[in-house]
This record gives C-alpha cells, structure tokens and sequence, in this order.
C-alpha cells in the first residue's frame, strides 16, 4: 500500500506520528510523512524507512491566527499537490486542524483516511464543528488522544482512544523515586506556553527555599517573558534549560521529583491529555495538574498526582504537604494500574490498524 502521513509542524513536534509510523511502516507498504519545517533548521529524521515531503516557512507559531493566514495557504497549495498527484491507498490526518486545511480533498479519500484528532482549535465556531463532524464521519478510524474530546464529536463507533506512548519505553522504566528531600524538584517539559498560569506557580513558589522549578524547552516568546519575571522579581529557583532532544528527556527526569503538567483551564487543555501525562507514568513520578481540568480529575481519581487551583493561596502548602505524604507502595501500584488501562487501549487502536490496512488490501487486489 502507499500511505501517506500529513502534518502541519515539525517532525519533533508531532511525537504522536511515531505510532502510526510503527504500525505503517512494514514491508510492502510505501510510506510518506509530509511536514512544515517552520523555524527552517535541520529536521530530525524518523528511525522508519519512509518518503519525506517538506514544506518549509518560517511561522512562529505565538503570532496571531490573522498573520498566520498567508502561511497557511502556502501550505494548503503544498498539500492538496501531494494530495492530488499521490495516488495515495491510505492517508493519516496528523490533527483535525491539517484535515480542515485540505478538507475539500480528503473527500475523495472517504473511508481512506485515518483522522487523528488531538486538540480543540475552532470548535466554538459551528461551522467548523460541523466540519469536523464530517471529518469523523467520513474517516475509515478517528483516534481521539483524550476521551474528554469525545463531547466535541459525533458519536460513532469509528472513534477511539489513542495514547502517545509506546510499550518499548516500559522495558527500561526506573526504580521508584529516592526519598522525599528539599527542595522539591519541579520540572515541566515540551512547548513552553500559558504564561498565566505559569506566572502564578512563579508566584507561589519563587524564592520558596522548599522548591526549584526548571523549564525544559526552546525559548520561544512565552519562555523569554517568563525568564524577564524571573530576573525583574530576582527568583533564584527557577531555571530555563533551553531546547532538549527526546533522548535527554529521561536524563533531566531522573532530577525531578513531580511533573508540572498544569496548563490554562481554556477549552483546549481543560479536556487533553498531555505527553506529560504518560511521562509521569513511566517514570514513576506524581504530578501536578490544574484543579478542573480533565487531567486534573485523572490524576485525583487514579492517584497518580495532585490537581491544584493556580489562584490557591495555600497554593505552595499543599504541593509540599502532598509530595512528603507519598506513599511509595500505593503511588506505584496506582501508576503500573494506569499503565495497564492506557497499554489495553492502545492494543486495542493496533488492531484497529491492522485491521483496516487488510481490509483495503483486500480491496486494491479485487481492483486488480
């Protein structure tokens, strides 16, 4: 079969590629990945044998959707070509938002294509909700990364849970964290952005002697404005340690006692489910998530971690108090017990998988 995978950022950026790559990427199958190189520096190329197709501008991604528009149609043209010209069996959708860009050209892949959808974008705007309903409803497979997004979709028997991780990252998982000490060290990871809640845990916890509070991820317009607050308020415990790759991750993680998984309580991170998310589960480490959301009420139930309100004056307190209670015993039989749940639906989005690509094979050899 020819495949092809569509996204809409860097290869870096879209971690969430990887599984159908493995799923894809198995002989007799050819297998493109097309991308927006968008800060132009060499790209990291995936460890599969695949085709790349790379549409690159320069787009920072902080800037206002009207400066983006222009960009956008630049990559619109570089799709519907690959789209037109590929004679493509299958095609995955890498975001609802590269499914809309060229949703004109996807209907003639109906019952082709698989829509990966993993963030709230437009959905407030009714025409594009019931754009994407249709994206659903004509999609072969719709594999949604938070079941919260579920309430913003049609129902349908077509759509799944997904999760961005993989089983080989549980061969090598640590030992249960050392023992609880001071200061607390609290380590957030990946696209730094939601300066406002950001600045309130900087609040609650900067010059606290109990915490440290370090920043993983490239400085980009929200990371420079945070740094300034750091500087301007003289906060000793906060640091920024610039871009990682992915193999440093397990590194700086080894020198984190709780992930800072807390995000704005807006309609796109009140109902995800952050990579962060499965990190903290195969590290073993508790964390910290924004009172309200979706992964808040995870972590709570599940007993994984803390969820928090950022405009909580005992704010400090009670992380603190929550991080020296830990009970070791429980807190990892409650993370191999998310494990278990996660691994089970992501088997079950495998066999999917492979069940389609029979099913299409199946029907390219009665063409034939």
């Amino acid at each position: 079969m020819k495949i092809l995978l569509l996204g809409l950022t860097k290869i870096k950026y879209m971690p969430y590629a990887r599984f159908y790559l493995e799923q894809l990427c198995v002989p007799g199958n050819e297998v493109h990945l097309a991308f927006w190189n968008r800060d132009l520096q060499p790209e990291q190329k995936p460890a599969q044998q695949v085709i790349l197709h790379e549409f690159s501008r320069s787009q920072n991604d902080e800037e206002h959707p009207v400066k983006k528009i222009g960009s956008f149609r630049e990559y619109r043209r570089f799709a519907c070509r690959l789209l037109d010209s590929g004679n493509f069996d299958l095609v995955v959708i890498l975001h609802s938002l590269t499914g809309a860009v060229v949703f004109d050209r996807l209907k003639k892949y109906a019952g082709r294509y698989i829509l990966d959808y993993r963030d709230v974008t437009y959905e407030s705007f009714l025409p594009y909700r019931r754009l994407i309903a249709s994206m659903v409803n004509l999609s072969a497979l719709t594999l949604v990364s938070s079941d919260a997004f579920r309430t913003l979709l049609p129902q349908s028997d077509k759509i799944l849970t997904s999760h961005n991780i993989s089983p080989e990252e549980y061969t090598a998982r640590p030992v249960r964290m050392e023992t609880v000490h001071t200061p607390v060290r609290i380590g957030f990871w990946g696209y730094i952005r939601n300066p406002k809640v950001n600045l309130k845990i900087m609040e609650h916890l900067g010059n606290d002697p109990r915490f440290e509070l370090h920043y993983y991820g490239s400085k980009q317009k929200t990371a420079m404005q945070l740094k300034t607050y750091c500087i301007y308020n003289k906060l000793k415990n906060v640091f920024f340690h610039g871009e990682y790759s992915p193999e440093e991750r397990s590194g700086f993680a080894s020198k984190t006692d709780i992930v800072h998984n807390m995000y704005d309580n807006d309609a796109v991170m009140s109902r995800a489910v952050s990579n962060k998310y499965y990190d903290a589960l195969i590290f073993r480490l508790p964390q910290l998530c924004t009172h309200g959301s979706y992964m808040g009420r995870l972590v709570d139930e599940k007993g994984i971690g803390i969820s928090v309100d950022p405009e909580d004056s005992l704010f400090a307190d009670r992380v603190f108090a929550y991080y020296n209670c830990l009970n070791a015993e429980r807190f990892d039989a409650a993370c191999d017990k998310e494990l278990d749940r996660v691994l089970g639906e992501y088997h079950a989005c495998t066999e999917a998988i492979h069940a389609l690509c029979i099913s299409l094979n199946a029907s390219l050899s009665e063409d034939k």
